[in-house]
Parts: C-alpha cells; sequence; structure tokens
C-alpha cells in the first residue's frame, strides 16, 4: 500500500510539474508574441513618421521650386504689373477671318485698357485668365482695342469651355460676364489627355502606324492652341470622321495659383496670410509656344465606365456570394437546431407502458397510428392522470420528422378529432385508432 501511495505521489508530481513546464512555456510564448506585435506597431509607427518627413520635404522643395518660378516670371514680366477686369464676353471669329491657322483656338481680343495695364513690352505675348462662375480657362492674345470697351471677344471653343451653345452664346437671362486676369503661365512639357469616349482609341490606336498618326492628329490640335488648362476640352477634328472630344486631365510644370499667390508653408497654410482654404485655387495651365509639350493619353471616360461596372458587378457578385454562404450556414445552423429539438423530444418521449395492467400498474391505452408517410405504429400509453393526450402527440410527432413543427390532428375511425388539450385518453380493452391528418 505504502509503495503504490508513493508511486501515485509520484506521478502527480510529475504531472503537477509538467503542467507547470507548460503553462511556463505557454507564457514565455505570449510574452514574446507580445514583444514582437509591439515592435511592429513602433516599426510602422516609425515608418508612419518617415513617410510623413518624406513627403513634407518633397513638398517644401515643391513650393521652393514655386517660388523660384515665380519670382524668375516676375522678374521677366515685372511683379507690380497686374490687370483684372469683368468684361462683357462677346464671341468672336476675328482669328479665322484674318486667315489665321495657329494657335487661333484660343486668340482673345481684349480691350486696350488691358494693354495700357501691361505696357507694351508685355502685352505681345500676355495670358489670361478667364472665369465664369466655377468654369476657368486661359486665353493668349489676338490684340488690343478692336472690341468695345468693358468687352472681351473670345473664340466659339473658348466661349464654349465656359458653357456657351455651339454658336457661342449663352442661354437667355445668362449672365455673360467673365473676369479677365493677366497672368504668367510656365512652358509646358507635359500635358495628359483623357478621350471621352472610347471611338477615339478605336479609330486611332488600333490601326497600323497608330502611334504616328495620333502624334500627328494631337501636335496638329496643340498648333491651334497657346495653352493649355486643367479641364479644357479638346476638340480633335480628323477628316470625314466624327469629330473626338478629349479633356487635359494634367499639364507639367503643374503650378497651381491662389487669387493673391501667396507662398504656402508645409502644414498648409499661407505665410503673413489666411489659410489656403480661404482662397479660390484656380487649375494649372501651361504656355505651349515655343515649347516642347509630351502628350499622354489616359483610359477614355467610357473605358473608365466599362472598369466601374465590372467592379460594381464583381461587388455585387461577392456580396451575393457571401450573402449566399451566410444563408447556407444559417440553413445548416437551422437544420442543427431542428435535429437537436427532434432529438430532444424524442428524449422526452416516456417509455413504452409494459402489456401486463395488473397490480399496482397504470392503467393501459393501446394505441394504433396511421402516419401521413404510410407508416402503422401501435404503442401503449399509461392513462394515470398525467397529460397522455400530449404524450400521444409528442409521440406521433417523434415518429415523423415532417409532423415535428407542423399542426396536425388525431382523427379516430368515428371521425372526431382528438387536440392535444383535451381530456386524457382512457383505457380500453379495445385497440384506439387514430389518423393523423395535417392541418391545410
Amino acid at each position: 500500500c505504502v509503495a503504490r501511495c508513493a508511486m501515485f505521489l509520484r506521478d502527480a508530481a510529475s504531472k503537477l510539474a509538467k503542467e507547470h513546464a507548460t503553462r511556463d512555456r505557454t507564457a514565455r510564448e505570449r510574452a514574446r508574441a507580445k514583444e514582437d506585435e509591439n515592435a511592429r506597431v513602433e516599426r510602422m509607427r516609425l515608418e508612419r513618421e518617415e513617410a510623413l518627413r518624406v513627403e513634407r520635404a518633397a513638398r517644401r522643395r515643391e513650393m521652393e521650386e514655386a517660388s523660384r518660378r515665380r519670382a524668375a516670371q516676375r522678374e521677366t514680366y515685372g511683379a507690380s504689373v497686374s490687370y483684372s477686369a469683368d468684361l462683357a464676353a462677346e464671341a468672336s471669329r476675328a482669328a479665322e477671318a484674318r486667315g489665321i491657322r495657329a494657335r487661333k483656338d484660343d486668340k482673345a481680343q481684349l480691350p486696350s485698357a488691358a494693354r495700357d495695364a501691361l505696357g507694351v513690352e508685355r502685352s505681345g505675348r500676355a495670358f489670361f485668365r478667364i472665369e465664369r462662375g466655377s468654369r476657368v480657362t486661359h486665353v493668349g492674345v489676338l490684340d488690343y482695342g478692336d472690341v468695345r470697351e468693358r468687352a472681351i471677344g473670345l473664340p466659339i471653343k473658348v466661349m464654349r469651355a465656359l458653357g456657351a451653345d455651339a454658336s457661342g452664346s449663352f442661354a437667355d437671362g445668362e449672365d455673360a460676364t467673365v473676369r479677365a486676369t493677366y497672368v504668367t503661365l510656365p512652358l509646358g512639357t507635359r500635358m495628359t489627355l483623357k478621350p471621352k469616349k472610347n471611338d477615339f482609341a478605336r479609330d486611332f490606336l488600333s490601326m497600323d502606324g497608330a502611334d504616328g498618326d495620333v502624334r500627328e492628329v494631337l501636335e496638329r490640335v496643340m498648333m491651334g492652341r497657346s495653352c493649355a488648362t486643367v479641364g479644357d476640352e479638346i476638340v480633335v477634328e480628323d477628316g470625314p470622321r466624327p469629330p473626338y472630344e478629349l479633356v487635359v486631365t494634367a499639364v507639367e510644370p503643374s503650378v497651381v495659383h491662389s487669387d493673391d499667390e501667396e507662398e504656402e508653408n508645409e502644414d498648409g497654410m499661407v505665410v503673413d496670410g489666411a489659410p489656403v482654404a480661404m482662397k479660390r485655387a484656380h487649375p494649372a495651365a501651361v504656355s505651349l509656344l515655343e515649347t516642347d509639350v509630351e502628350v499622354d493619353l489616359e483610359p477614355s471616360d467610357e473605358y473608365d465606365e466599362v472598369i466601374r461596372r465590372e467592379r460594381r458587378r464583381k461587388e455585387e457578385f461577392e456580396a451575393a456570394k457571401a450573402k449566399l454562404a451566410e444563408r447556407e450556414v444559417q440553413k445548416t445552423k437551422d437544420i442543427e437546431l431542428r435535429q437537436a429539438n427532434i432529438a430532444a423530444l424524442k428524449a422526452s418521449i416516456k417509455p413504452e407502458s409494459p402489456d401486463d395492467a395488473s397490480g399496482d400498474a397504470s392503467p393501459i391505452a393501446k394505441v394504433r397510428f396511421s402516419l401521413p408517410n404510410g407508416r402503422v405504429t401501435t404503442r401503449r400509453f399509461a392513462t394515470d392522470g398525467s397529460r397522455t393526450t400530449q404524450d400521444i402527440y409528442d409521440y406521433v410527432r417523434s415518429m415523423d420528422d415532417d409532423l415535428f413543427d407542423i399542426e396536425f390532428d388525431l382523427v379516430s375511425r368515428g371521425g372526431a378529432s382528438v387536440s392535444a388539450s383535451a381530456a386524457n385518453v382512457e383505457a380500453s380493452a379495445h385497440m384506439e385508432t387514430f389518423f393523423v391528418k395535417k392541418r391545410t
């Protein structure tokens, strides 16, 4: 006995030591995992701080470069020169009437007051920002003084960019006033165009020698303009084909001017001024005069819409698949719950009463059941005054799963129905027969 007790104590001690070792190992693993997670979080924080520092440094360099460009432009054109006026926009075909072919699409006729403000030495290659509501574009100069004072003559394409119809007229009741502001534009080096429809890519980019053909067409179009503004719509006309509409989506260098052109610091505030959010920023624009501009093409708006539709279709498909999977999971849970309830019901059925009703045994009721599935079964029930009728209903439900969660009636041969809440079935020497009828 002592030996057995000693052996038991040794086993218990060994088991306890193993449990302690397992707990210690688990605790060490958790501690290492926590340390690794903390190190990962710290590494991510440092990476974010470094990325922010690099971004701020790049932004600071961009602002310094923009400041240098503006300083150079002021030195060339004169920092004190300015002109801004509200003028009545009028459609002008003066460039076409004079037979001008180069740079005619955006050459404006300005009042003599603009020339007087700029001076003769600056008026020839001046650029003006033209604003009408939220619409903004830029123009070069065709001439000064050939329009009435307080008016500006704009080519049809510029008028359309400002919201006019194909004839260059605004709708009745619409204000034709625009604001013309003298600006200096950097020489463009790159421009990105986005076709509105797929037919441009289909007609040009799918043919042999397409690159050269597209380059020739775009160069011809660019020769018709003196400047380009992000948001400008460019119409490409090529022989018998219908015109193609492209939108300028980006230009380089991309210098965005605000109304007062104050410099911005790295936190998004302007030096010695109000926050940039309080000022109106204008789209970037570049000069196309005497410069080589590289033109890039983006996928068309129609292509983007096709991609968006395809993305939405995939998202909807994935959502429907996830919903279907969720329904299948719920269906499986419902089936498992139903089967568990059926099993619980079967387990709750009282054992069948013995056939011998002598002695102290409770009186017996013998019942035959005809089930909807064609099965016929018999069983004995004790009529001890507890809940014989309910026991009979539960038994019938346990014999046919289809009856578990539906309503049904027990109908005797004589046509009488016995409900679950009826009085107990009484003992009888003969066998009672019930037909199970589903309720409709």
